[in-house]
């Protein structure tokens, strides 16, 4: 009987680093694998596979798509703020040149206050 071979297993932050890495363009990918104790054949996967948009990190996505969808809610969030200020704005604007222009008239009393018309 043939003896399985163990593979180990790399998780994504690791893939990244050391694509991170062997994309710098003063260090060779078979020195990070070296360093890294991998085989390089496997970091040259790994850096078809990034390029690729193979590996897609779903508990920190930093990709285009998501950063754009953040900033379009984030510009519809703003967006909407500003015109509930703009609406505050133009009434406070009214009410001071309402006020400013001495239209306010007193208010009538009431008739019960206890004084009699004689």
């Amino acid at each position: 009987m043939a003896k399985k071979e163990k593979h180990e297993q790399y998780d994504l932050d690791f893939k990244r680093n050391a694509v991170r890495l062997s994309n710098h363009p003063d260090i060779r990918t078979r020195d990070v694998a070296e360093v890294l104790k991998i085989h390089p054949f496997m970091l040259s996967r790994w850096k078809k596979e990034f390029r690729e948009g193979q590996y897609v990190d779903k508990s920190n996505d930093n990709s285009a798509a998501a950063r754009l969808e953040k900033a379009n809610q984030r510009i519809q969030q703003l967006e909407k703020q500003l015109a509930r200020v703009q609406v505050e704005n133009d009434l406070l604007k009214k009410a001071r040149r309402f006020l400013s222009e001495g239209k306010v008239r007193p208010m009538p009393t009431s008739k019960g206050t206890g004084e009699s018309s004689r």
